[in-house]
C-alpha cells in the first residue's frame, strides 16, 4: 500500500522515513519529492508497505503528528488522486472484493479498537 506523507521538513531523508515507519512494518520503498518537484515549502514522500494492516496503522498513529517540527499529513496515495486515476488504480488491483474482506477480517482482532472502515473501497 503506497502512503503519501506531506509537510515534511525540508532536511528528512530516506533513512529518516524509513525509521519513522519500520515502527510499523517492513517498508518497501520510499520517494522522497523535493520542493521543486510538489512546488511547497516543504517535502513530500511517498512510502510503500507490503502489508496493508502495518500501512493503515501507520496512517492512524502518524497522520497529524508532530515530526521533526512539523504536523505531517499521512494519508492513503488514493485519497490525493483525482477521481479517474482512483478509477485506473481500483481497477488495476490484483486482489478481489472478497479476497479483501477476507483478510479485513483476518487481521480485525489486531486493529478492532480502531476504524480503518474509511480506507477500504
Amino acid at each position: 500500500m503506497k502512503i503519501n506523507v506531506s509537510n515534511l521538513d525540508l532536511s528528512v531523508n530516506k533513512s529518516d522515513l524509513q525509521e519513522l515507519f519500520e515502527e510499523f512494518g517492513e517498508v518497501s520503498s520510499i520517494r522522497i519529492l523535493s520542493p521543486y518537484q510538489n512546488k511547497q515549502r516543504s517535502k513530500m514522500a511517498i512510502v510503500e508497505m507490503d502489508d496493508v494492516l502495518s500501512a493503515m496503522e501507520a496512517i492512524e498513529d502518524l497522520n497529524g503528528e508532530l515530526y521533526m517540527g512539523r504536523h505531517i499529513s499521512v494519508q492513503p496515495e488514493s485519497r490525493i488522486l483525482s477521481a479517474p486515476k482512483q478509477a485506473l488504480v481500483s481497477q488495476s488491483l490484483d486482489i478481489e472484493k472478497d479476497e479483501y474482506e477476507d483478510m479485513w477480517e483476518a487481521g480485525y482482532e489486531k486493529i478492532k479498537k480502531k476504524d480503518y472502515s474509511k480506507y477500504l473501497d
